[in-house]
């Protein structure tokens, strides 16, 4: 009795179910699979692409072969030409060089300017400083003492001795 009843529901779904297709009018078109095409696809840049990444692997290339050229780490190990030696050096003047440095006490003992230096230099402050070594001597300087030389631009007053 059961099982009556249910195969009389499921024969009534399935006319329900054909009436409510036959009422639909909806029809997808369907395609074919995707097919690959035989002849090749052209990529825009992929030939400068390839060209500029063989520009960049050939220059790198020859940067290696100038580092191994220039730089020879293996040539390196077995010259020992040109290596400095350090040495302790001193600050002080006590060492053996301190006679190369002489400590002048007094003005006696300096040489004179004849001996140690080759120029004198003519400069305003020299003038200046011979006028006042003048004056404190005791000697005032008098116009009639000083003359005056043209130094480009300037005019330089100088002691006559």
């Amino acid at each position: 009795d059961q099982e009556k009843k249910n195969e009389i529901l499921l024969e009534r779904r399935r006319e329900k179910d054909d009436e409510q297709r036959a009422d639909c009018t909806f029809a997808p078109e369907v395609r074919d699979t995707y097919a690959e095409p035989e002849r090749p696809v052209v990529v825009s840049g992929l030939g400068r692409y390839f060209e500029l990444k063989g520009l960049a692997l050939r220059k790198q290339q020859e940067q290696q072969e100038r580092e191994a050229k220039v730089f020879r780490p293996e040539a390196g190990k077995s010259r020992s030409l040109g290596v400095t030696i350090p040495e302790p050096f001193t600050l002080s003047s006590s060492g053996p060089q301190a006679g190369a440095s002489q400590s002048y006490r007094s003005s006696s003992e300096l040489p004179t300017r004849s001996e140690e230096y080759t120029f004198t230099p003519k400069t305003n402050e020299s003038v200046n400083r011979d006028i006042i070594r003048q004056i404190m001597r005791g000697s005032p300087a008098t116009d009639d003492d000083l003359y005056y030389e043209d130094l480009g631009n300037s005019r330089a007053c100088q002691a006559a001795w």
